[in-house]
């Protein structure tokens, strides 16, 4: 009789056992799922929270607008402007004028602005909008269409600073 009540009780342990298993599985599923189902919630925000920042359109040249056209015509614009060391000197004297009242951050920008006069040779100020509009994953795919139409003349090194100077226009 000891014996057949020492084997119900080792029954009633593995019963206790494998049922106390199985809770502690179905609990970790559910913890695994929820913090998958958490991560993917979170990746998504992420991803909301920085496309809300560049769906903010900027217009391109409104910085030249507010620093440079009370002195200079739009025509003086119409020169080929770049990335180029000489621009940004252009700018820094620019800056240095009694009437100029330019901060070291709007220097950036004007010469950013100057840098997107490049894409005004085939867009107008209401297509860069849209594109300043674009995250920054469309920006880069709108630039490496434009890389490969014919006569574009955008290179790698153009585009870079084209995201570059956008970014930098729209305080980024």
């Amino acid at each position: 009789m000891n014996n057949k009540h020492q084997d119900s009780l080792r029954i009633f342990i593995l019963l206790i056992s494998l049922l106390t298993a199985v809770v502690v599985v179905l609990v970790a599923n559910v913890v695994i799922g929820n913090n998958a189902r958490l991560t993917a919630i979170e990746a998504s925000l992420a991803t909301a929270q920085e496309e809300s920042q560049f769906r903010t359109a900027v217009d391109p040249f409104g910085i030249l607008d507010d620093n440079c056209v009370a002195c200079h015509t739009d025509r003086r614009f119409l020169e080929p402007h770049t990335g180029s060391l000489e621009a940004l000197a252009v700018i820094k004297r620019m800056s240095d004028h009694p009437d100029a009242v330019i901060t070291p951050a709007e220097l950036d920008k004007i010469h950013a602005s100057l840098v997107m006069l490049k894409c005004v040779q085939c867009h107008d100020e209401g297509n860069l909008m849209k594109f300043s509009g674009m995250n920054p994953a469309q920006q880069r795919v709108t630039l490496r269409n434009m890389m490969e139409m014919p006569g574009a003349n955008i290179t790698t090194e153009d585009a870079r600073v084209i995201l570059e100077g956008l970014h930098s226009i729209q305080g980024f």
